[in-house]
């Protein structure tokens, strides 16, 4: 559309819109001649995209879709000529009237000569916002292209559009309704008819549709069976029902990825009803035999990712797969599904922007109920306390019968903080095969986001992973090409939803340099129930403080505090924020001493070698140094998940974030008292949190 205008004359004002190319209405094309089977496979293409426009970007629902509101470019000018040429020869049919005339609309143009132009969604009067806080249920769309939640009075959201498009394509195709929900015995449309025909083509609703639909107890008992079995067309599937295509094109477009998988999508956005912007990515990976500008496209499939754990990292990383356009998310939400089911996920991210009611593909309770298809890849992003669940224990539907005897085993990614907490996994899959190495990528993982609410994400502006794959031996510090392949397949579709990654040789390393900071400061804030604020911010950095720093006098301090800083840790942290001089003579140089005793640790675990560094020596010194100013800052609120845990009365990730570290020291031969300081310290809380967990799970 190039501007808007408006028309105005004696006898009416009303607005117009001016296109590039002279535009008709669909319907006026003779369907049949115009939307032939190549150009009903491109026409979707085009709305797609103005669909994923008008609802990522515009937020808006059209509700109307139809072959009445889509405009048509000509193929070509000369058509108008000879419109215009038989107009002269031939004059329509006319009123004269005192004031005006009245002409007969000229509205079949014939046959195509070429493809025709790309089509023009329009006629928003139906439309609405679909950015909105309450849930949209009142009555919307014709009859014919009624979307089932719609139907049973179920929340609907941007995917009722799909629904509209799927049923006007194959109409435009076949010339005829699909599903008109003529009902027979009372010889006009019911929706008990409707439903009928929709079971009889892709099986009965979901359970969780159902569940969501004020009007289904009309049509269903209460275990979903659908009280009208007789009106259910027998024996009749959407391949069949595409008449209009024949021999190697029937074939072609009917299985596989071809026309009836398309209008497929629209069943599994109904399993799903989902409104995430990105889904036009997948409808179109679904038709890769479709024509764009002439040329012919291929498209790889979207992959079935299964994710475990529907927390704030989870939540995100949902986001992202699906933003890539490459992936299929299937979401397993334990604690929080009633939820997130009923009112979907919403998003306040400085990077990805507020977002409400986001749903995954499909959403499960458990991982059990999600198994009724292969995965290409797992990605657990639970939080890793063996003393409730271990890994093998959570994933064990997918490790044994019958989802092990039917599908191949998938690739496990873990984005989970700790050290070890691939073991349990990579043990519980070489049982299952012995004689095949398990594919399991593991993270590190940086990130800042935390739950408001059990559906309310709160993402500032990064989100990075560091990936490898998962050997039980740090010696390798290469990956071999197929390793490197399984990396970058991964990768790729997380890069291409937007996160930032590194694929990296030898992962362990740097999940355990990254460990430092859960371990110390993580640790730190969760007995003492305090931020790190409390330890880097200076008292004249307080809010309403005079922000001039005080000069220190070392000679007029206690006797007790002026020792303590002559000592070397006190000496190599000296510059160091601190918000009083006991941190700066106490707490600072233990927090550098226990770093350090990590550190020696780590130069044993991964020492230098010819193929590589092993830790930086200063690494440390730069996080203590790095963290101190980040946290010294009176603005700064971020709160340690250890420490959000304890506040939650929740128990923390004691075992694999410092545990691991003693038991390794103690294997390894190396002395950690201040780590095994800390370890005792925190299984008292942790021991707290685990009776008080245990006792809210029996009520």
């Amino acid at each position: 559309m190039r501007t808007s205008l408006h028309r105005t004359n004696p006898n009416c004002w009303h607005p117009t819109s001016q296109f590039r190319k002279s535009a008709i209405l669909v319907t006026t094309h003779r369907v049949r001649r115009v939307l032939n089977s190549m150009a009903s496979r491109g026409i979707h293409r085009y709305i797609l995209s103005g669909l994923d426009y008008l609802h990522s970007e515009c937020h808006v629902i059209h509700t109307d879709i139809k072959p009445e509101n889509i405009l048509v470019g000509l193929e070509s000018r000369s058509v108008l000529d000879v419109v215009a040429k038989d107009e002269a020869e031939n004059p329509s049919p006319r009123k004269v009237l005192d004031d005006r005339t009245v002409y007969l609309s000229r509205n079949d143009f014939g046959a195509p000569k070429s493809s025709p132009g790309k089509p023009v969604l329009t006629d928003f009067d139906a439309a609405t916002f679909g950015n909105v806080s309450h849930s949209l249920v009142h009555p919307i769309q014709p009859n014919s292209y009624r979307a089932p939640e719609v139907i049973l009075r179920a929340p609907w959201t941007y995917s009722a559009d799909i629904w509209n498009l799927g049923l006007m394509i194959w109409n435009l195709l076949e010339d005829r309704t699909l599903c008109d929900g003529l009902d027979l015995e009372r010889e006009h449309y019911t929706r008990r008819t409707q439903l009928a025909q929709l079971i009889g083509l892709l099986g009965p609703p979901p359970k969780a549709l159902l569940d969501r639909g004020e009007s289904t107890t009309k049509w269903f008992e209460s275990d979903g069976v659908f009280k009208h079995q007789n009106l259910i067309p027998q024996g009749r599937t959407l391949a069949e029902s595409v008449t209009s295509l024949e021999g190697e094109d029937k074939v072609r477009n009917c299985t596989n990825v071809g026309f009836t998988h398309f209008v497929q999508l629209t069943h599994l956005l109904y399993l799903a009803n989902g409104n995430d912007s990105h889904w036009v990515d997948w409808a179109l990976a679904a038709s890769s035999a479709d024509l764009v500008e002439g040329k012919r496209e291929t498209m790889p499939q979207p992959k079935d990712v299964l994710l475990v754990g529907y927390g704030a990292v989870g939540a995100i990383y949902s986001l992202v797969l699906k933003k890539s356009g490459q992936a299929r998310v299937t979401a397993v939400a334990r604690s929080n599904y009633d939820v997130v089911n009923a009112h979907g996920m919403d998003f306040q991210s400085k990077k990805y922007g507020d977002i409400k009611g986001w749903r995954p593909d499909r959403l499960f309770p458990s991982v059990a109920q999600a198994l009724d298809r292969p995965y290409s890849h797992v990605v657990l992003v639970t939080k890793a306390i063996p003393e409730i669940l271990k890994t093998d224990t959570l994933l064990a539907p997918l490790l044994s019968s019958p989802y092990s005897d039917i599908h191949p085993q998938p690739t496990y990614v873990l984005l989970q903080n700790g050290l070890n907490v691939e073991v349990d996994l990579y043990e519980a899959l070489k049982k299952l095969n012995p004689e095949e190495e398990p594919r399991i990528i593991s993270t590190a993982v940086w990130i800042a986001t935390r739950m408001l609410e059990k559906n309310v994400v709160e993402h500032f502006n990064f989100d990075r992973v560091s990936m490898g794959v998962y050997r039980p031996s740090t010696a390798t510090l290469v990956n071999t090409p197929t390793e490197y392949a399984l990396l970058k397949e991964f990768s790729d579709i997380l890069s291409a939803g937007g996160s930032e990654i590194t694929i990296v040789p030898e992962i362990q390393r740097v999940k355990y340099s990254k460990n430092f900071w859960n371990a110390i400061f993580g640790s730190s804030s969760a007995l003492s129930r305090l931020t790190l604020h409390s330890i880097f911010c200076a008292p004249h950095l307080e809010p309403g403080a005079s922000r001039s720093a005080p000069t220190e006098d070392l000679s007029a301090l206690e006797p007790r505090i002026a020792e303590a800083l002559s000592t070397p840790s006190a000496k190599a942290t000296e510059n160091v924020a601190s918000a009083s001089p006991n941190m700066k003579a106490y707490t600072i140089p233990f927090l550098y001493d226990a770093m350090t005793e990590i550190h020696k640790l780590g130069s044993v675990l991964f020492p230098d070698s010819e193929l590589g560094p092993g830790l930086d020596p200063d690494h440390a010194a730069k996080m203590l140094e790095g963290t101190a100013r980040l946290h010294a800052h009176p603005d700064n609120t971020h709160r340690p998940s250890m420490l959000v845990d304890v506040e939650m009365g929740r128990p923390m990730e004691v075992e694999h974030v410092v545990g691991e570290l003693v038991r390794m020291g103690r294997k390894r031969g190396v002395d950690m008292p201040r780590i095994e300081a800390l370890y005792a310290l925190l299984l008292i809380m942790q021991d707290q949190l685990l009776r008080s967990y245990h006792e809210r799970s029996k009520s």
